[in-house]
Parts: structure tokens; sequence; C-alpha cells
């Protein structure tokens, strides 16, 4: 069920845009339009926001390691190297698969 409700959540968001950009003739309108045609597209928005999650939550567990007041230098050094380590090809393959798959499902022309 869970591809149902993202399908209906991207679904949501092009139907926003598309609203946007048929009603706002200001900047947020030509911005709305722009975002339209790209997200409807699928394979660069969808594998761009999974890249970006995936980023944004490695960076999120180490912003809260390093605000530890306990935590020492070498554990932050074993954080910060622990994302480090997680930027590889085979990481990024993963990904794409999943994107590639999401798009799929999403019904959406790559």
């Amino acid at each position: 069920m869970k591809s149902k409700n993202e399908h209906e959540k991207y679904e949501s968001v092009l139907l926003s845009l598309e609203d946007m950009a048929q009603t706002d003739a200001s900047n947020t309108g030509v911005t709305a339009r722009g975002l339209l045609e790209r997200f409807g597209k699928g394979t660069v928005p969808v594998l761009g926001l999974m890249l970006a999650t995936e980023v944004i939550q490695e960076l999120e567990c180490l912003n809260c390691t390093l605000q530890k007041q306990t935590e020492t230098v070498s554990g932050m050094l074993s954080a910060a190297d622990c994302v480090r380590t997680k930027r590889t090809e085979e990481k990024f393959q993963e990904i794409y698969s999943q994107a590639t798959e999401k798009i799929r499902m999403l019904i959406l022309s790559p």
C-alpha cells in the first residue's frame, strides 16, 4: 500500500503545480510550469529527490552526533567517516535502481 500512498503524494504535487501554473502569472507561475514539466518526466526529479533524501538523512545523523555534549572527538571523526564511505558508485546504482522502479510504479515517462 506504500506505493499507492507515494503515487497519491506525487500526483498531489503535480496537481498543485498545474494549478499554480494556470492561475499565477508571476514568477511563481513560471516556476510552477517549469517544475511541472520536469516532474512530469520522472527520471531526473525522482532520482534527484531520492539522492537528496539519502544525503539529508546521513547528514542529519551526523549533525545529531556532532551536537551531542557527550560525544568524543574520535566518535565525531568516526561519524564523519561513515558518511564519507557511503558515497560510492554501488550506492548510487542502488538508488538509481530504486528510482527506476519508483518511476515505473508511479507510471511516469522516463
